[in-house]
């Protein structure tokens, strides 16, 4: 967005520049149109004096021509400097459309980029929210096997009680079986 916001700017400052430049041009002509009009009050001015100066008349028509040639020469570089005044303004035109549809497709392509991150974003999510379950799952796990082996060794050693009990009963059947049969051989 900074971008585009930067190229607008710079297409302002250039369009402020080109209305000056053509601000300027129309004051170049207004001054152009008031030399034409002096020029052509002092051509009545001469002419109305033609008669009483005659001996004059020839070195005012040679410096009324050397006005004329010098309004002919202002107007023609004015109308040159209009015409490179437009073109120039034609051209930042076209460039700042340019610039307008290059920044229109960097924004879609910011955009387009930006929903392939927040979809990579969601995925990478998604994985996290697989992995952290897996996780707890093996967690739990661990300790199921962790309180099954407990249990395991728990039975083993009642199984073993079981078994040494059993051993003591029937050593202690044998015992009163060989008690009475003895006191039975005695009596």
């Amino acid at each position: 967005m900074n971008e585009i916001q930067r190229l607008k700017q710079q297409l302002d400052m250039v369009l402020k520049s080109e209305t000056s430049r053509v601000e300027d041009f129309e004051g170049e002509q207004t001054e152009l149109v008031a030399l034409k009009e002096d020029m052509e009050t002092t051509l009545s001015t001469v002419e109305n004096l033609k008669p009483p100066f005659e001996v004059e008349s020839v070195a005012s028509q040679s410096e009324l021509e050397q006005l004329r040639a010098a309004l002919e020469a202002t107007e023609a570089k004015l109308q040159e400097e209009h015409i490179q005044t437009t073109m120039k303004i034609q051209s930042t035109f076209e460039m700042a459309e340019h610039v307008k549809v290059d920044a229109g497709l960097r924004e879609l392509e910011l955009e387009s980029t930006l929903q392939k991150t927040k979809a990579e974003v969601l995925e990478l999510k998604a994985h996290l929210s697989i992995a952290t379950e897996l996780l707890g799952i093996s967690q739990i796990n661990k300790e199921l096997k962790d309180e099954m082996d407990e249990a395991k060794a728990s039975q083993f050693e009642s199984e073993m009680r079981l078994i040494k009990a059993t051993t003591d009963v029937t050593e202690l059947k044998a015992n009163i079986l060989d008690k009475e049969s003895t006191s039975a051989t005695k009596a």
